[in-house]
């Protein structure tokens, strides 16, 4: 095959499928471009028209998957008047939206494992970025709670931000290895994000009734 001379309109997001399927298959270390290539049906030297290295695109594809959940939850975030209600839906989403898509928790720990492995390199940064970006919308969310009252005065909502991040890691790191069957249980995820709810309002009967305003 031979390779492109220059960007082709369509062909990044092509590429982008096709090395999904491929990451999360063989894990980001068994990856090579003539895979990557190959499962596109272009030519390897057509990939560094669109992405610097496996790294790079390992990246991209991560971003871009990222990308579409942020959407979605902004979309979501529009449905909510209220600052209680938007943690709701971004709670229900995390709980139970995200266990549908089995192919970008393994890529998120593909990326978590790789970033791990390269500390101070590129992929750390960026995923370090990503991550700040998710606390400080959930951040943002809880100050806006405590200035309208819905959650509790005082509440220090850098920490109890980091909390419930640290919270839905844990949930997706569970439900792609199996590790808890009642990570997708309703009942379990529905008393989690109960405990979560009740210690931001000081209540203790499931949340404030404008939770879904």
């Amino acid at each position: 095959m031979k390779a492109d001379a220059e960007p082709v309109p369509g062909k990044r997001e092509a590429i982008m499928a096709a090395a999904t399927k491929v990451f999360d298959g063989r894990g980001f270390a068994a990856t090579t471009m003539d895979a990557i290539a190959a499962e596109a049906g272009i030519a390897k030297g057509s990939l560094y028209n669109y992405f610097k290295n496996k790294e790079d695109l390992f990246y991209q594809v991560f971003e871009h998957a990222v990308g579409q959940s942020e959407f979605e939850v902004d979309q979501m975030f529009s449905q909510s008047a209220t600052a209680c209600g938007k943690l709701d839906r971004i709670l229900d989403y995390s709980f139970t939206e995200m266990s549908k898509y089995k192919a970008l928790g393994r890529l998120v720990l593909e990326f978590w494992a790789t970033a791990a492995r390269k500390a101070q390199g590129e992929l750390a940064l960026q995923l370090r970025e990503m991550h700040l970006r998710w606390q400080r919308r959930i951040e943002a969310i809880l100050a806006e709670g405590v200035r309208r009252g819905e959650f509790r005065a005082g509440l220090d909502c850098a920490a109890a931000a980091s909390l419930i991040m640290q919270t839905l890691d844990g949930i997706q790191l569970h439900d792609v290895l199996d590790l808890d069957i009642g990570a997708r249980d309703a009942a379990y995820l529905a008393a989690l994000k109960r405990m979560i709810l009740d210690g931001l309002t000081n209540r203790a009967s499931g949340g404030p009734p404008e939770m879904r305003a």
